[in-house]
Protein backbone atom coordinates (compact mmCIF):
# COMPACT_ATOMS: atom_id res chain seq x y z
CA UNK A 1 0.00 0.00 0.00
CA UNK A 2 1.65 3.48 -0.84
CA UNK A 3 0.55 6.54 1.28
CA UNK A 4 0.87 10.09 -0.08
CA UNK A 5 0.89 13.05 2.23
CA UNK A 6 0.17 16.77 1.23
CA UNK A 7 0.40 19.58 3.78
CA UNK A 8 -0.03 23.26 3.54
CA UNK A 9 -0.47 25.95 6.43
CA UNK A 10 -4.64 25.27 6.49
CA UNK A 11 -4.95 21.54 5.77
CA UNK A 12 -3.73 18.77 4.63
CA UNK A 13 -4.24 15.45 3.55
CA UNK A 14 -3.28 11.54 3.27
CA UNK A 15 -4.62 9.03 0.56
CA UNK A 16 -3.78 5.63 0.80
CA UNK A 17 -3.49 3.58 -2.68
CA UNK A 18 -2.92 0.08 -3.74
CA UNK A 19 -2.73 -1.62 -7.04
CA UNK A 20 -3.42 2.22 -8.28
CA UNK A 21 -6.83 2.30 -6.48
CA UNK A 22 -8.07 4.44 -3.95
CA UNK A 23 -8.06 2.57 -0.53
CA UNK A 24 -8.59 5.36 2.08
CA UNK A 25 -8.64 9.26 2.49
CA UNK A 26 -7.38 11.26 5.38
CA UNK A 27 -7.89 14.95 5.53
CA UNK A 28 -7.15 17.18 8.44
CA UNK A 29 -7.34 21.00 9.31
CA UNK A 30 -5.76 23.29 11.55
CA UNK A 31 -7.93 24.95 13.95
CA UNK A 32 -8.54 28.35 15.51
CA UNK A 33 -7.98 27.13 19.30
CA UNK A 34 -9.43 31.41 20.09
CA UNK A 35 -12.47 30.82 18.09
CA UNK A 36 -12.69 26.87 19.75
CA UNK A 37 -11.97 27.79 23.13
CA UNK A 38 -15.02 30.17 23.05
CA UNK A 39 -17.45 27.88 21.61
CA UNK A 40 -16.15 25.29 24.24
CA UNK A 41 -16.67 28.05 26.92
CA UNK A 42 -20.23 28.78 25.73
CA UNK A 43 -21.60 25.06 25.35
CA UNK A 44 -19.99 24.21 29.21
CA UNK A 45 -22.02 27.00 30.40
CA UNK A 46 -25.30 26.18 28.63
CA UNK A 47 -25.22 28.73 26.01
CA UNK A 48 -26.30 26.73 22.89
CA UNK A 49 -28.78 27.56 19.97
CA UNK A 50 -28.87 24.18 18.31
CA UNK A 51 -32.08 22.33 18.28
CA UNK A 52 -32.60 19.62 20.82
CA UNK A 53 -32.70 16.23 19.34
CA UNK A 54 -34.85 13.39 21.13
CA UNK A 55 -33.70 10.50 19.23
CA UNK A 56 -30.70 8.71 19.02
CA UNK A 57 -29.26 8.39 16.07
CA UNK A 58 -27.07 5.13 14.73
CA UNK A 59 -23.81 6.40 14.96
CA UNK A 60 -22.11 6.51 11.18
CA UNK A 61 -18.65 7.72 12.46
CA UNK A 62 -15.27 6.38 13.73
CA UNK A 63 -12.76 8.31 15.91
CA UNK A 64 -9.83 8.35 17.79
CA UNK A 65 -7.93 10.89 19.97
CA UNK A 66 -4.64 11.23 21.34
CA UNK A 67 -3.29 13.38 24.06
CA UNK A 68 0.07 14.12 23.79
CA UNK A 69 2.78 15.22 26.96
CA UNK A 70 4.75 17.75 24.50
CA UNK A 71 3.88 20.23 22.05
CA UNK A 72 5.44 18.79 18.72
CA UNK A 73 6.64 21.51 16.39
CA UNK A 74 8.74 19.47 13.90
CA UNK A 75 6.35 18.48 10.66
CA UNK A 76 8.26 15.42 10.74
CA UNK A 77 6.81 14.74 14.23
CA UNK A 78 3.31 15.94 13.57
CA UNK A 79 3.05 13.39 9.99
CA UNK A 80 4.05 10.53 12.42
CA UNK A 81 1.73 11.39 15.26
CA UNK A 82 -1.37 11.84 12.55
CA UNK A 83 -0.61 8.62 10.87
CA UNK A 84 -0.48 6.62 13.88
CA UNK A 85 -4.08 8.43 14.97
CA UNK A 86 -4.94 7.19 11.47
CA UNK A 87 -4.27 3.64 11.63
CA UNK A 88 -6.51 3.14 15.08
CA UNK A 89 -9.83 4.74 13.31
CA UNK A 90 -8.27 2.60 9.86
CA UNK A 91 -8.22 -0.61 12.46
CA UNK A 92 -11.58 0.31 13.83
CA UNK A 93 -12.93 0.94 10.19
CA UNK A 94 -11.64 -3.02 8.73
CA UNK A 95 -12.68 -4.72 12.25
CA UNK A 96 -16.86 -3.35 11.97
CA UNK A 97 -17.35 -3.09 8.23
CA UNK A 98 -17.06 -5.75 5.46
CA UNK A 99 -14.69 -4.00 3.82
CA UNK A 100 -16.33 -3.46 0.20
CA UNK A 101 -15.99 0.69 0.46
CA UNK A 102 -13.42 2.69 0.65
CA UNK A 103 -13.63 5.60 3.56
CA UNK A 104 -13.04 8.90 4.04
CA UNK A 105 -11.43 10.51 7.08
CA UNK A 106 -11.00 14.09 8.72
CA UNK A 107 -9.18 15.27 11.51
CA UNK A 108 -10.17 18.53 12.93
CA UNK A 109 -6.61 19.40 14.60
CA UNK A 110 -7.15 22.03 17.56
CA UNK A 111 -3.66 23.96 18.41
CA UNK A 112 -1.44 26.84 19.02
CA UNK A 113 0.92 27.03 16.09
Amino acid sequence: MEITHKNSEEAGFFIAEEDGKRMGYLSYEWANPTKFAIQLHENANGRDDSPVETEVAEAKSYSAERTFSKDYTDPKDIDRALFNVACIVAHRIHFTTDNTLSHDLHILLICSR
